[in-house]
């Protein structure tokens, strides 16, 4: 935590250590292309978990609906919810 005893001291090893990759990563032209590779893995990593979570939480919300008549009125709460705080709605006019 920020106030805890030796924050200060280990927030400045961690960013000079941070500092001291970033400059070899800059300065030697091999490690800055092992870097590159791993930020590309890394990244695609979570592009496809983030793509994967999305279909969860759609499964999810499908499979806490015992029928799709309870899907269909819970979406339509959202939707009037959304309207009580004067959001746009797709579900009609405004009351």
């Amino acid at each position: 935590m920020l106030w805890s005893r030796g924050f200060g001291r280990r927030f400045a090893r961690s960013l000079l250590g941070l500092a001291a990759v970033a400059f070899a990563a800059y300065t030697v032209p091999p490690l800055r292309l092992v870097l590159e590779d791993a930020e590309a893995a890394l990244r695609l990593r979570l592009l496809i978990t983030a793509h994967g979570l999305a279909w969860w939480s759609a499964v999810g919300a499908l499979s806490s609906s015992c029928c799709l008549v309870q899907f269909l009125l819970n979406m339509a709460a959202v939707g009037y919810a959304c309207e009580s705080l004067r959001l746009p709605s797709v579900l009609g006019p405004r009351c």
